[in-house]
């Protein structure tokens, strides 16, 4: 095998002609073995999820029973170009012509450099496909994005008023003891998330955090808006926590646009990247000569550097301070309601309620009641809430059918009653109408006759008698 991948297809194919090599399968039963391997979906090593024809498994059939001993496999891989790499069709002069005009006007798509050498009698009307020349182009080098990215310089920009756009990033941090580590040796690297005003370079909230995963970027952005108001957009990356459906849930229900960078294009974000470099520059060092042990500590020095050093100095760039930038900035602020920004941002999971009516989250079981066991229920939390107790679980609130149905509970193992379930109506008795119960009703019928027919004189005239 020449290479890994060619190796893997080569496997995958014998994988999908190996029901086929039964020496008991009839020719009928053949083809219709055949048909049914073509009708499926197979998991390729690298291609995902494919298809293959009954001509190709056949071709696969084919090549492998061909094959001496010890070349079975091998016969079965993808048979490469002796020339790969060589235009066939394309002839080399004619390559050569359109790289030079190329190189004279690097905005000239394929189909104007095809154009051009059409009229200047270089080839014959459609003797050079669009598709072929813009693959070879690449290959060397000479796409119009890398031609004109040799030509094009950068400009600095930014939007007219505040909180038109937001640009985050994260970043890492110092290292710090692990508070998981009851002995304290472990060390373990921080990360610094944070939000920037494109226009006025107030750092609309930043924090480290022991991870960069979607809750520590949900706990900044809330806690930025909440102090500087909602932006109009938010400038992102292509990460993972960037892109998540989650952030976009939030962006949806806040009004806010999230716009994401090109691919490999980390000057496009400057401003939040030059705030890191100043970062760098500025309280690293200062905190190097610092013995910070926990998180707290260093996001209390951090804040209290970022107030004092950088909104309130002045900024090279915009020639007076951040801060003063922002406040006297005359475009009205979009405040929020803080509580429909917590609701915005509260974590939600979706469990099914187990038959004691219990559920698990974050490792902590909790009772939602018995009148939604084994049904699906949405829980919606938020994992920084402020608490007295910083061990106890986060407050938990169960939704059913899109409507909030109650509050959960962490199980009390102590406790000697069961959550109440529902009261059950009527029409939810199984079969509609109990036999039993119109037994019971016909009993208490029977009794209440006989207590009123019951007079009090006959009762003592029975006891005299005795």
């Amino acid at each position: 095998m020449d290479t890994p991948q060619q190796e893997d297809d080569a496997l995958f194919r014998y994988h999908l002609i190996v029901p086929l090599l039964d020496p008991d399968l009839k020719r009928g039963d053949q083809a219709q073995q055949l048909k049914a391997i073509a009708c499926q979906e197979h998991s390729h090593p690298v291609r995902g999820r494919v298809r293959r024809s009954v001509a190709s498994l056949k071709r696969y059939l084919r090549r492998y029973r061909k094959a001496g001993h010890g070349q079975k496999v091998g016969a079965l891989q993808r048979k490469g170009r002796a020339d790969k790499g060589h235009p066939r069709r394309l002839r080399p002069a004619v390559l050569e012509l359109a790289v030079q005009l190329r190189k004279d006007v690097p905005e000239r798509s394929v189909r104007q450099l095809i154009a051009l050498m059409e009229l200047q009698g270089a080839i014959a009307p459609g003797e050079v496909t669009r598709p072929t020349l813009d693959r070879h182009l690449r290959a060397l080098g000479c796409s119009r994005l890398v031609m004109q990215a040799g030509t094009k310089g950068f400009r600095r920009w930014q939007r007219d008023r505040r909180n038109a756009l937001w640009q985050s990033d994260s970043k890492q941090g110092p290292h710090l003891p692990d508070p998981t580590d009851p002995k304290g040796k472990r060390m373990r690297r921080t990360v610094l998330l944070g939000f920037i005003d494109d226009r006025s370079r107030v750092i609309a909230h930043a924090q480290y955090y022991w991870d960069e995963k979607l809750p520590s970027l949900e706990d900044t952005f809330k806690k930025a808006i909440l102090k500087c108001g909602i932006p109009d957009r938010i400038y992102v990356d292509n990460g993972r926590t960037f892109i998540s459906n989650r952030l976009g849930t939030i962006c949806a229900e806040l009004q806010v646009r999230r716009l994401n960078t090109r691919p490999f294009a980390p000057t496009s974000k400057g401003k939040i990247e030059r705030f890191w470099k100043t970062v760098d520059d500025g309280f690293m060092p200062e905190l190097r000569a610092l013995k910070v042990r926990t998180l707290d500590e260093l996001n209390a020095y951090f804040w209290a550097w970022l107030e004092g050093a950088y909104h309130h100095r002045e900024h090279r760039e915009l020639q007076a301070k951040p801060a003063d930038v922002f406040a006297n900035d005359p475009h009205p602020l979009r405040l929020a309601d803080p509580v429909l920004v917590a609701e915005a941002f509260l974590q939600r999971e979706n469990r099914k309620v187990d038959k004691t009516g219990c559920v698990s989250l974050t490792g902590v079981t909790y009772e939602v009641g018995h009148a939604l066991a084994c049904q699906r229920v949405e829980l919606r939390y938020d994992p920084h809430a402020p608490t007295d107790n910083p061990a106890a679980p986060p407050e938990v609130q169960v939704w059913h059918n899109g409507k909030k149905v109650g509050v959960a509970r962490p199980v009390d193992p102590t406790a000697q009653r069961d959550v109440p379930a529902a009261p059950q109506t009527a029409s939810e008795t199984r079969g509609g109408v109990n036999y039993l119960q119109l037994l019971r009703q016909q009993q208490e019928q029977v009794l209440q006759r006989k207590i009123q027919g019951l007079s009090f004189r006959q009762m003592m005239r029975q006891q005299e008698g005795q």
